[in-house]
Parts: C-alpha cells; structure tokens; sequence
C-alpha cells in the first residue's frame, strides 16, 4: 500500500491534509477520507483499489457517511493511505447537485431548486470547502442516532425483564 506521502493530491502539503479539511475533486470518483473517526455506520469494503496521483493503488477499507459541522456527504471511502479529504464532484452530481466555479468560488445547488448546498474558495491551486451540507444525510444521521437510542431501551428493558424473571424464579426455590 502506498504511503500517504506518496500521494500529494493537488498538491495539498501534510501540514494542511492534517487539519482536516476537506477538498473539491473532479477527477475523484468518490467522496474519500484518511479519517475512519468521521464515517458513521462504517460499512467494509474488500477488493477495492483507488489510483493515486503518481499511479499506485490505495486499498478502500470502508464507506459510510460523514456528518460534521462543515460536512454532510452520503457514501464516504475510508481510504487510509489517501493524504487529504476529498469532494467527489461527480457524486455530488450523481446526487442531483450541481457544481460551478466562477471568480474563485465554488458553489454547489440543488438542481431541483437551485438552493446553495455548499460553497469552496479557492486556495491556491485547490477548492476548499467552506460548508457542503446535504440534508438528506443529516437527516438520515438523525433518524440513525435516534434508532439506536431506540434499540438500546429496547435492550435494556428486556435486559430489565430477564432480570425480574430470574429474580423471581430464585426466591421461588429458595
């Protein structure tokens, strides 16, 4: 596996892949992180290998989504030998958005109503993203943290009701 100096994507120096932001990318073919910690409901991904920039292959360990303060993007690749984080800007017109760049801003709509989803500036040679937020994976976010408090009361009062039945049958054979 190539390491993640071995992949300077467009340029970006380590100093600032290690702040974690994020980079518009038309020649990714999807969404990446080095950062396994931002994708929820990490699903894993066997067999699959992304071409860097000087022509190795970066194995992709998993995919899920990404729900930060600046950040709302469905169908992630965790792809830890990658040196910074990328925008998809084919994805994001697979997801029915939009993206244009005009005098250094990058703004991404929603094609169906033209409300701004996201925006990048560019710095340097690269777009980064200032805010990419696609309600749809907030609110599956939401509904997902909101299942799992479900499905934890749902264990614990079963959890609580074993513990009554097993009470109850001790003091009747003691």
């Amino acid at each position: 596996m190539a390491s993640s100096a071995s992949w300077p994507a467009f340029g970006v120096s380590p100093e600032e892949a290690a702040k974690g932001k994020w980079y518009i990318a038309t020649a990714a073919t999807n969404h990446m992180t080095r950062d396994q910690s931002l994708i929820s409901d990490l699903k894993p991904v066997t067999g699959r290998v992304v071409g860097g920039g000087n022509g190795a292959g970066l194995q992709v360990h998993g995919s899920g989504a990404v729900n930060t303060e600046m950040v709302a993007i469905p169908d992630v690749w965790y792809v830890p030998g990658i040196n910074c984080n990328l925008v998809s800007v084919g994805q994001l017109c697979q997801l029915g958005l939009e993206v244009s760049i005009f005098r250094g801003v990058c703004t991404v709509t929603r094609a169906s109503d033209g409300s701004v989803v996201g925006k990048a500036h560019r710095s340097g040679a690269v777009y980064e993203v200032e805010f990419l937020k696609d309600e749809k994976v907030e609110a599956a976010t939401i509904r997902r943290s909101m299942k799992k408090t479900t499905e934890m009361e749902d264990t614990i009062l079963l959890a609580t009701a074993i513990i009554k039945k097993i009470i109850k049958f001790s003091y009747m054979y003691l």
